[in-house]
Formats: structure tokens, C-alpha cells, sequence
């Protein structure tokens, strides 16, 4: 399995009436490093509000923020990636 690492940004959208959802980006890069994720991360983002993700064989398998691990179940994960544009083959 090849590991690859993507900057993913999540950010908060809506409004009081409609309600509010975090919203998931991906720039469509990725990177054989993880360090040079993060690197591009802080391009994007200015600062460090922003995940890594680790995508094996075209899917989204963990969320990072930094050196910490964020406990999402494979659903979620799931559903963050096909938000993204990760999609099993891609």
C-alpha cells in the first residue's frame, strides 16, 4: 500500500437559520512526505488550521492535526474523503 499525505481543511459554513456544518477542502495535492504536507498546509492556511490526511490506495484512512491523531471512525473518514474528492482509484 503506497501512503501518501493531502492538506485537508475543514471549515465552519451556514448561518443561525440554516444552521451551521463543517465543510471539507482539499487542494488536490499530495505528498510522499508528511513534512512537506504540513509545509503546504501553512502555505495555504496562514497558520496551522488545517489536518493532514493519510490517503492509502486512493482513501482517506486517518486525520491529523500535527503530530496528533484525531479519533474519527471509518465512516467519517468515509465521508470527509468523498467531500474532498478522494475517492477509492483516484
Amino acid at each position: 500500500m503506497t501512503e501518501t499525505f493531502a492538506v485537508i481543511i475543514g471549515r465552519a459554513e451556514g448561518n443561525e437559520r440554516d444552521g451551521f456544518r463543517v465543510a471539507w477542502y482539499w487542494d488536490g495535492r499530495s505528498f510522499g512526505d508528511k513534512a512537506l504536507a504540513v509545509k503546504r498546509g501553512f502555505e495555504l492556511c496562514g497558520s496551522d488550521d488545517f489536518n493532514i490526511g493519510v490517503i492509502e490506495d486512493g482513501r482517506l484512512v486517518s486525520l491529523w492535526w500535527m503530530d496528533h491523531q484525531i479519533d474519527e471512525d471509518a465512516t467519517t473518514l468515509a465521508e470527509i474523503g468523498h467531500e474532498c474528492g478522494l475517492v477509492h482509484g483516484a
